[in-house]
């Protein structure tokens, strides 16, 4: 009898904390520019998260008394009540100001060099941890979202996205017609595996060769620039390494900006462009290959701090190009690591997977994916995914249609 006593106090215990709960809806914004911040991480505890949109926005549920940690690389870090978080957050830039911090120059050679070394000691130790991470894609053609796709996948997340797997997903479109002709990216997955790190000691650069900055070798195709950002509140400092290539490189090529704390060497963002980046398209119709050639790919890359070591937090992918008779096609994903790997059945992604195929193949779970949406969808996002659900489109997909 006591033990029944117990178990239903310890049950109005549970209900009474989850009546409490409350989903929280914010806009992180820039304290000067008042520009939004999109894919800042916002934080209780230690596991429970999720990064704010393209937007700015974001959605998290959490008790009153819960602490929001919000971080964005670049800007001081803010911790709000759950019960006083405001519809607009500001978080203010870090000082960028190299006479106060600089009392002798940097040799920004022997400080990459240094930083290679870590990474390569910190992947043999970390290199096959694996996490869960959840993945949105969406396609734009001519303006028109056409298609979108949400997946749960496991992958080793050490400095970059490696050896993708796929747990659940679900995936809709709009079918071309006589007078719309959509374009699909089947495996456009593959571009959140960009890195900018190469832990061996020399590349061979083919024609092919996407060339990265962080490597040994680095000098013979960039140029290096830095700044110091300055954090007030803890007197710690990160340089902001620009990398830019050199005249006359054809390959595909990374320009971007690398931002590594000085102090611990951790890699902590890196934003850049693809230059010079190629893709073929197959016509399902007729077969016929196409070589696009003027293909405009920006990616982003956040990451988290543990044991030292420096893991993907999240991956952000914008691609656009021009395809003759269909226009223009925009492609927007991200992925967001949400911890501990998922031990659910798996299916190995390579370059080739068409994820597509292979989300819609597996049974929709409407309930499912109403209760799992991780990072708040954007307005575009929101409609498009509620005109899906009513036309029932979701698990219909086929690249025999």
């Amino acid at each position: 009898m006591k033990k029944l006593i117990s178990l239903e106090v310890l049950l109005i215990y549970v209900i009474n904390a989850f009546a409490q709960q409350t989903t929280i809806n914010s806009l992180l914004i820039d304290e000067q520019t008042k520009a939004p911040l999109m894919y800042a991480t916002i934080y209780i505890g230690t596991d429970h998260g999720t990064i704010s949109n393209q937007e700015g926005e974001f959605s998290i549920t959490a008790l009153p008394t819960d602490m929001l940690r919000i971080s964005y690389v670049g800007y001081e870090t803010r911790n709000i009540k759950a019960s006083n978080a405001p519809a607009t957050i500001s978080l203010k830039p870090l000082v960028v100001n190299l006479n106060e911090i600089v009392v002798k120059p940097i040799d920004m050679h022997e400080f990459l060099m240094r930083v290679h070394d870590k990474y390569k000691k910190d992947n043999d130790t970390f290199g096959k941890v694996t996490n869960s991470f959840f993945y949105r894609q969406i396609t734009q053609t001519n303006s028109v979202c056409n298609e979108i796709l949400e997946a749960f996948l496991n992958a080793k997340p050490h400095l970059s996205i490696l050896n993708i797997e796929l747990i659940t997903g679900r995936y809709a479109d709009l079918p071309s017609d006589s007078v719309h002709k959509y374009m699909h990216f089947k495996n456009f997955f593959y571009q959140s595996q960009l890195r900018p790190v190469v832990l061996s000691k020399k590349i061979k650069i083919k024609n092919d060769t996407y060339i990265q900055p962080l490597f040994k070798d680095y000098d013979k195709y960039y140029t290096v620039d830095y700044d110091i950002l300055y954090n007030p509140n803890d007197a710690s400092t990160i340089y902001k390494i620009s990398f830019n290539p050199r005249k006359g490189i054809v390959n595909p090529v990374i320009r971007g900006d690398a931002f590594i704390d000085s102090s611990t060497l951790e890699l902590k963002r890196f934003e850049s462009d693809v230059l010079n980046n190629i893709i073929i398209l197959t016509d399902y119709e007729t077969g016929e290959k196409k070589r696009i050639n003027d293909v405009k790919t920006h990616f982003e890359i956040n990451y988290k701090t543990m044991g030292g070591a420096s893991f993907v937090e999240s991956v952000i992918v914008d691609m656009h190009y021009y395809v003759q008779k269909s226009g223009r096609m925009d492609i927007h994903s991200i992925m967001y690591n949400m911890g501990s790997e998922m031990k659910d059945s798996t299916k190995k992604l390579h370059r080739k997977s068409n994820l597509l195929e292979e989300v819609a193949s597996q049974e929709y779970n409407p309930s499912f994916w109403k209760e799992n949406a991780i990072i708040k969808r954007t307005p575009l996002e929101k409609s498009v995914t509620e005109m899906f659900e009513k036309k029932d489109l979701f698990g219909t997909y086929s690249l025999k249609r």
